[in-house]
């Protein structure tokens, strides 16, 4: 695993049939490089499966996992073909040395924060337009079906659904954190992600969480994990922090929801 301070770690997978090579990468200091698996260095020339077979499987069920190949002179052919199929850069085993490793290492952390950062830009516009459309639902003059039709492009719900209501409560009401910016962490966390589900500040102190999901059971897990990701990223250690979620009856259709909406709003001042 890498890391570097102020980074996330890299998990890092490799493949070679050598085992003079692999012995050479396992004493590489991987610690002070600074890798779920998101990266894979793999030989090219190996029995069963060779490296421009297991490339091709790779990026078809996770295109996001970066490739780095391991090459001789004699199959450089490969690795060029390697690229060509989506590998991110090649080392050549004859001249492998540690400076190789830090270089493929630190192009595969560029191309991985630079998919994150798009997905993360894609992710936050997505969660901005379904929290505008659900705060539309409960103005005053909602068009329902329209909103609707907006909603289910972004979300398709399915019903009967429930959709729970979570309140976070610090125990000092001074905490400078805004309900987006707890958004913000949950997201930050993969929390809303883990469980299929998109997590909406309604007010100044109601969360809205979307999912197809939702049971009891899901929504106490929930709860619990929202809680204990709060409690390690707010830096307020003296602060106590409670979290408390409502749940009504499986709501049947748009009207449902709004109404819901509505009248959970006089709960606000319980919390």
């Amino acid at each position: 695993m890498f890391s570097q301070a102020g980074t996330k770690p890299l998990h890092v997978v490799v493949v070679d049939d050598e085992r003079p090579i692999l012995d050479e990468l396992r004493l590489f200091g991987w610690q002070e490089c600074g890798a779920e698996v998101n990266v894979i260095i793999s030989d090219v020339v190996m029995p069963t499966m060779n490296g421009l077979e297991l490339l091709e499987r790779i990026k078809n069920i996770a295109p996001h996992i970066q490739f780095i190949v391991l090459t001789c002179h004699e199959s450089f052919r490969y690795a060029q073909e390697a690229l060509r199929s989506g590998a991110l850069d090649y080392i050549v085993k004859a001249n492998m040395n540690d400076e190789d490793l830090v270089s493929a290492i630190g192009k595969a952390r560029a191309a991985i924060e630079e998919t994150s950062h798009i997905q993360n830009s894609i992710e936050e516009k997505h969660q901005k337009e379904i929290t505008a459309l659900f705060r539309q639902l409960i103005g005053p003059d909602a068009d329902c079906t329209a909103i609707q039709k907006a909603i289910w492009r972004l979300f398709p719900l399915k019903f009967p659904l429930y959709l729970p209501l979570f309140y976070v409560r610090f125990t000092d009401e001074f905490v400078p954190t805004t309900q987006q910016e707890i958004v913000s962490l949950l997201y930050e966390s993969n929390l809303p992600k883990r469980f299929d589900s998109e997590l909406i500040p309604l007010s100044r102190k109601q969360l809205l969480g979307i999912s197809n999901c939702w049971t009891r059971e899901r929504i106490e897990a929930y709860i619990l994990e929202m809680q204990r990701v709060l409690a390690d990223s707010i830096p307020y250690p003296e602060i106590g922090i409670h979290v408390y979620g409502s749940i009504g009856q499986p709501l049947q259709d748009i009207h449902q929801i709004r109404h819901y909406l509505l009248a959970s709003r006089k709960w606000d001042d319980l919390f």
